[in-house]
C-alpha cells in the first residue's frame, strides 16, 4: 500500500481497512508502522477468523490484534480518523457498536 503513494504529494495517503488487511494475512501492526506517515483514516472492526468468509463480531471479541494495533497508533502519534465498521447485526447494530466503542475506549484509557 505504501509504495503506491510514497513518492506522491504528502496530501495523498491511505485509508486502512483492518478487516481486509487481516484477511490477506498481513501483519496489521507492521502495516501501520509502514504507512504511518501517510495513514489518514482507518476502518476498524473485528472478525471471528482470518478466513475469507469471516464474520464481524464486536471489537475485542474476535481474532484481530486490536490492542497491539491501538498501541501502535498511540505510539506513532496517529491523528487521523478511526471509523467503526460494524456489520454483524444490520437490523439492530447498536448493542454491538456500543460494546465495540466501549472496548476500544477502555483499552485506550488503560494505555494512557
Amino acid at each position: 500500500m505504501y509504495d503506491a503513494v510514497k513518492d506522491l504529494d504528502r496530501r495523498i495517503g491511505s485509508c486502512m481497512d483492518v478487516g481486509h488487511t487481516f484477511r490477506t494475512h498481513e501483519d496489521l501492526v507492521d502495516d501501520v508502522k509502514k504507512v504511518r506517515d501517510r495513514l489518514y483514516s482507518m476502518h476498524f472492526k473485528d472478525l471471528d477468523s482470518d478466513h475469507g468468509d469471516a464474520k464481524d463480531v464486536p471489537v475485542g471479541t474476535g481474532v484481530l490484534p486490536i490492542i497491539p494495533v491501538l498501541r501502535e497508533l498511540l505510539h506513532s502519534g496517529y491523528k487521523g480518523e478511526l471509523q467503526l465498521e460494524y456489520e454483524a447485526d444490520p437490523k439492530d447494530p447498536l448493542v454491538g457498536m456500543a460494546e465495540s466503542i466501549g472496548f476500544m475506549g477502555g483499552a485506550l484509557r488503560d494505555m494512557a
